[in-house]
């Protein structure tokens, strides 16, 4: 008795348990490309094969903000830039983000051969903080959470004209698509294509954007797949905008099939010269016609 008193005292003043929500950035199919203990580094080929491998999880993720930086190399001496992508989920009630980091990285070899790969390297739930030292963040563009819906990025439509711009131009040279050319072709495209709520931090960074070329064919296709996406978010939001229906129902057909059927039987039997039978044709036509119109 005393036992199951003590109990039910406890149960009383005992927490309910909770129900943690899943985990929007863990994917059903492995490997999941957002855990940086498991894979924190991806070729940018391997990293957008498993973004569409679980499409219907990576779909729910957006871009919050993209940052540009630059770091000094303690191997070579130069500096090298990339971008730092934050990723968040597209419903609000989740919660949870990631920072992955997106750079293009080349080798060079002795005899003046060249090997270049874009890479993406998972940084984890939170932005590693700067080391002044060796570090700089040049610009930011931000969606807020009060960006409409329809304007913040989607992150397998972004990693789809990342991965077409990688594979354009998969190759570089001492002067042209570096590292910086890379980071900064990005960067003009988001801001060519995605309405952001914060401007670009350093004027002189604007103009300097303004001089990196990106080839037309690639943000038009990155315009496509963002009007594209629009519309798909909008329906989902808005249960009223539905695809208008490309024929007639069967109950409407059932009704129109006979007007046209008894309209062509008796136009066949007009041509042996009877009138009477050609007005009732025309008439059958046209109630025919008129049902189609109205429903």
């Amino acid at each position: 008795m005393a036992s199951h008193l003590s109990t039910t005292v406890s149960d009383l003043f005992s927490c309910p348990p909770s129900h943690p929500q899943a985990d929007p950035f863990r994917t059903h199919v492995p490997p999941n490309c957002f855990d940086p203990f498991e894979r924190p580094n991806w070729p940018m080929k391997n990293f957008c094969d498993a973004l569409h491998r679980s499409r219907a999880d990576s779909s729910k993720l957006a871009l919050r903000s993209v940052e540009y930086c630059k770091r000094l190399d303690n191997h070579d001496g130069c500096w090298h830039e990339y971008l730092i992508f934050q990723i968040v989920p597209f419903d609000p009630r989740s919660n949870g983000q990631r920072y992955i980091e997106v750079k293009r990285t080349t080798m060079f070899g002795i005899t003046g051969s060249s090997r270049t790969m874009d890479k993406v390297v998972v940084l984890g739930e939170e932005r590693p903080p700067i080391d002044q030292a060796v570090e700089e963040s040049l610009a930011t563009l931000v969606w807020l959470e009060s960006t409409p819906l329809t304007t913040i990025p989607s992150l397998i439509d972004v990693f789809d004209n990342i991965q077409l711009l990688s594979l354009t131009y998969p190759h570089c040279t001492f002067a042209t698509h570096q590292c910086h050319w890379f980071a900064q072709a990005i960067f003009k495209m988001l801001w060519r294509t995605y309405e952001y709520d914060e401007p670009i931090d350093h004027y002189h960074f604007l103009r300097l954007l303004g001089s990196t070329s990106v080839p037309s064919n690639i943000l038009k296709f990155a315009e496509y797949k963002r009007q594209c996406t629009d519309i798909w978010k909008t329906r989902g939001r808005n249960e009223s905008v539905m695809d208008m229906p490309s024929h007639l129902p069967l109950s409407k057909s059932v009704l129109v099939f006979p007007f046209f059927f008894f309209g062509l039987v008796l136009t066949c039997m007009c041509v042996c010269g009877r009138l009477h039978v050609a007005i009732i044709s025309i008439v059958m036509m046209v109630i025919g016609m008129m049902i189609m119109l109205v429903f």
